[in-house]
């Protein structure tokens, strides 16, 4: 019976640490968009991807206030479209501004749910 439970123990563990280092792989995605020099071009991009990083709320930083402050920027009806690709230049534009708007905070909170070695590599490489 123990050795079930410390089997059980050590794969939740290592399920957790497998989503852990998934999360600190999409910040890290989401952060080399927002250092891209075609950020122009990606805003929407940026802005669909930092949406689905929802999924890493429950595991490690919760970056539900940026998203939302983001969507309010944006406004929200057109966050919507942009999240269904049903935008027309007029919303790319849009969608630029509040990417750029959000940009130096953006990359302040990205660096932040960093663990130490990433954080190390992202500031030392």
């Amino acid at each position: 019976m123990k050795l079930i439970f410390i089997v059980l123990l050590l794969t939740s563990a290592l399920a957790q640490t497998i989503d852990h280092e998934h999360c600190q792989w999409v910040y890290w995605n989401l952060l080399c968009l927002l250092n891209s020099k075609h950020i122009f071009s990606l805003a929407p991009y940026y802005i669909r991807e930092f949406e689905d990083s929802a999924i890493c709320d429950s595991i490690g930083t919760d970056l539900s206030h940026v998203r939302y402050h983001l969507a309010k920027r944006l406004g929200f009806d057109h966050f919507e479209k942009i999240l269904a690709f049903d935008a027309d230049e007029r919303l790319d534009q849009r969608a630029l501004d509040a990417v750029l708007h959000y940009r130096e905070w953006h990359k302040d909170v990205l660096v932040s749910t960093f663990n130490f070695t990433n954080r190390f590599y992202y500031y030392f490489s």
